[in-house]
């Protein structure tokens, strides 16, 4: 809708200026002189204001890219740590499974040896 206003507004400021041009004297050569200089200033203006509009808008893009860049890169640090913890926490674990492994090897070693011991015991006793 405020398209709507801005080009009725628009075309409102065209017709006033063709008016106004129409009505003064084309006989006057320094009139049109200035209003060829002011409609090439409005022409300037506009471009300038076009161009800063353009750069802005490059720099939210380029500020949103660089968002997102480093998004990318936290979430690859996350993972990447998440990993190596994993990785430790396996690490740990194997650890653990083989001392529980050598212990009980030991305990039945240690068992074997006292059957044993307790064997050579009776056979000397009888």
């Amino acid at each position: 809708l405020g398209d709507v206003y801005k080009r009725q507004y628009q075309r409102r400021v065209r017709a006033e200026k063709k008016e106004k041009k129409l009505s003064l004297p084309d006989s006057n050569k320094a009139e049109k002189k200035k209003r060829n200089e002011e409609r090439l200033l409005e022409v300037k203006k506009k471009r300038e204001h076009k161009e800063e509009r353009a750069k802005a808008a490059e720099a939210e893009l380029e500020a949103t890219r660089q968002k997102r860049a480093d998004e990318v890169r936290r979430r690859r640090e996350e993972a990447a740590k998440k990993e190596e913890e994993r990785f430790k926490q396996e690490q740990e674990e194997a650890l653990r499974v083989e001392a529980e492994k050598k212990k009980r090897n030991e305990e039945r070693l240690l068992e074997v040896k006292k059957k044993r011991e307790h064997k050579e015991e009776r056979a000397k006793a009888a």
